[in-house]
């Protein structure tokens, strides 16, 4: 039988990582609307810096599979403990009821196999440098990932902290309509103004140095390399 003291360790450990899967689906929410809404978002990026947002997609595509990664780890390895999904089911093993550990054992099992590319990746390539990954000599190949892989997961994941969250009495999250004050969408909107003033500097409606009549953009790079056909 489910004791007082039991569920207030669950719910501990719940609330700790449903902090972290709730900035998993922010910044997973950067990455869809910068790189996952359409052609001409990307022909922006590329446009006014696209080596940064290259690297900029590569790094937030690693943390969000590390961070999926790290939640599928073992709640103990033989360096230390760790807080994870498996944690959380362990503690409702520990609630002594046969029906609710059943459920969320199975929702987990659905968790791991869904992210079994992304842990393979993390040994490999992300956390590691697997010889024969880095080399190419591996003989299967890495797959890398998608947006419906990674949609996939997240989709079990928020599934998982769900049906937790029934059994300690939290309110059901909705971690896909996480909201951000200033997100991807807030950057392209300024991104497409500096295109606009970039484009009216080009037709000579307004001098290319305006913007330095304000003194908090003083010290902004004199000089950058501009693509004058993409202004027409």
């Amino acid at each position: 039988m489910a004791t007082e003291s039991n569920i207030e360790t669950l719910t501990t450990h719940w609330r700790a990582l449903n902090e972290e899967v709730i900035w998993l689906h922010g910044r997973w929410k950067l990455y869809r609307q910068l790189y996952g809404t359409g052609p001409e978002r990307i022909d922006l990026l590329n446009e006014c810096a696209g080596s940064f947002f290259h690297v900029i997609q590569i790094v937030l595509m690693n943390d969000v599979q590390l961070t999926l990664s790290k939640l599928a780890d073992r709640a103990e390895t033989p360096q230390q403990r760790n807080l994870t999904l498996q944690t959380l089911v362990n503690d409702v093993a520990g609630l002594g009821e046969t029906l609710q550990e059943e459920q969320v054992s199975k929702a987990y099992g659905s968790y791991r196999q869904n992210c079994a590319a992304v842990i393979r990746r993390r040994h490999k390539q992300l956390a590691h440098f697997d010889k024969a990954t880095l080399l190419n000599d591996d003989t299967s190949p890495l797959p890398g990932p998608s947006r419906q892989e990674i949609e996939d997961c997240l989709r079990v994941l928020r599934h998982f902290m769900n049906a937790v969250a029934v059994l300690i009495g939290e309110p059901h999250v909705a971690y896909g309509s996480v909201i951000m004050g200033d997100d991807g969408d807030s950057l392209v909107y300024w991104l497409a103004q500096g295109r606009r003033y970039a484009a009216m500097v080009h037709e000579g409606a307004i001098a290319w140095d305006d913007f330095r009549s304000h003194s908090k953009y003083a010290d902004l790079p004199s000089q950058i390399s501009i693509d004058e056909e993409s202004l027409e």
